[in-house]
């Protein structure tokens, strides 16, 4: 499996896993690409086909909130973590307005 080549994309890598960590729904293209700074939703796409050409992350086509970390045998390609909270940790259900 390939590592990112650039800060961004590690950005992104760690942003994805905190999200599958912690949260029941995936961000955005929008939500992503505003938690690494990039103004355009058209830059963070062209980021995440490169991502996801080299297999570290998948998406359903035409379903939207499903960007997510690849894990090849439950493993994060960042951390090498399961993408799981820790048994220990509290983790408090999101509040999303309508």
């Amino acid at each position: 499996m390939h590592v990112p080549t650039n800060e961004l994309e590690q950005r992104i890598l760690k942003f994805l896993d905190t999200r599958e960590r912690y949260e029941r729904l995936m961000p955005s293209v929008r939500e992503i690409g505003d938690a690494v700074g990039l103004k355009s939703s058209s830059s963070t796409h062209a980021i995440l086909r490169d991502l996801h050409s080299r297999g570290l992350i998948e998406w359903e086509p035409r379903v939207s909130r499903s960007v997510r970390l690849r894990r090849g045998g439950g493993v994060c390609p960042l951390c090498g973590g399961t993408g799981r909270a820790p048994a220990s940790e509290s983790v408090e259900e999101p509040v999303h307005s309508a």
